[in-house]
């Protein structure tokens, strides 16, 4: 969390396919710099030898082509199968991750140029790393929004949408922990005017808590 001076450090959490990444964008275009955690979370295991060596010892060797570089889809077939190999996929990745979320916070901290920070992060709740952020938003959406993008832009069968869904917390409970709520019930135009009140509200600590657009 950051002083009354700092940057206003604020996560962006929601279900994939929800359009967080999208109004974190928006959002940003406003005022802020985005840390997009997926992408962190795709460097590291890529740059981290040892990473990649636990993670074929846990799910087999052929999850790295003959040019040594990641099958992402192959490993996420294996790994969000079962509880257990996805918590043993998150033991693996997650306590680098944060490290390295927590690292790229304090280096825009630093730079003090805009004001927010915005982090995009999936995980946010399900890594408990709440105390990172001085504000929580949820982006929301329908289940058939959610499924539809998914299987259309990621490949994904309506099987592993249901399964990887349930591997996050439910909407509810992201709802009930968030300090603001966005509900991506439109089109993109929309989701960016929501996303251009809400900077203007966030920006003003008295209107902080408790929004939904």
């Amino acid at each position: 969390m950051t002083d009354q001076s700092s940057p206003l450090v604020v996560g962006i959490t929601g279900t994939a396919g929800s359009g967080k990444s999208v109004f974190a964008q928006y959002a940003a275009e406003q005022c802020g710099t985005i840390i997009d955690v997926d992408k962190i979370g795709r460097d590291l295991v890529e740059s981290t030898p040892q990473m990649l060596l636990a993670l074929q010892d846990r799910f087999g060797h052929d999850i790295l082509d003959k040019n040594g570089n990641l099958q992402r889809k192959l490993l996420g077939e294996r790994a969000f199968v079962s509880e257990k190999n996805q918590r043993d996929l998150n033991r693996i990745v997650w306590p680098d991750l944060i490290k390295n979320v927590k690292r790229k916070i304090n280096i825009e901290l630093g730079q003090f140029s805009k004001s927010m920070i915005l982090v995009d992060m999936a995980i946010l709740f399900e890594s408990r790393s709440e105390n990172l952020f001085d504000h929580i938003c949820v982006v929301l959406t329908t289940e058939q929004r959610q499924q539809k993008w998914l299987m259309e832009k990621r490949g994904w069968t309506a099987e592993e949408v249901a399964f990887r869904s349930k591997a996050q917390l439910s909407d509810y409970e992201k709802a009930e922990l968030a300090d603001s709520i966005i509900q991506n019930d439109g089109d993109l135009l929309k989701l960016k005017e929501k996303a251009i009140r809400w900077t203007e509200k966030i920006l003003d600590k008295s209107l902080r808590k408790g929004l939904i657009f």
